[in-house]
């Protein structure tokens, strides 16, 4: 069933049509982008779960840290709101901010 797109109103199968598909997700796709997300691993190398990551393999091969966005793009979020996570602090929180502790910002930004 077709739906309208978020951002014409065109008649689509997803949620934006495939010119705003692209246009959407370009951002997220080039290598400055990726550059950001590596950074903000490196600089912070620890899951920023509350209270404490309740995984101890966070960090390893087997759970790697991965940068995640502070306020979901879902929510509004921006591409320079990034806080690392391990992959399954990340996939289990879904599209809420509630995960993160109080004193957590994203990397340069004040705490």
């Amino acid at each position: 069933m077709k739906r309208p797109c978020l951002d014409c109103g065109r008649p689509t199968l997803g949620t934006r049509c495939p010119e705003h598909e692209r246009a959407y997700r370009l951002p997220y796709t080039t290598p400055g982008y990726r550059a950001r997300r590596a950074a903000v691993i490196e600089a912070e190398p620890w899951c920023h779960t509350a209270p404490v990551c309740p995984y101890p393999d966070s960090g390893t091969p087997a759970n790697p840290l991965t940068a995640d966005h502070s306020v979901p793009l879902a929510q509004g979020g921006g591409s320079s709101q990034l806080v690392p996570l391990c992959r399954r602090c990340n996939g289990s929180r879904g599209d809420g901010t509630w995960f993160y502790r109080a004193n957590i910002a994203p990397v340069g930004q004040a705490r």
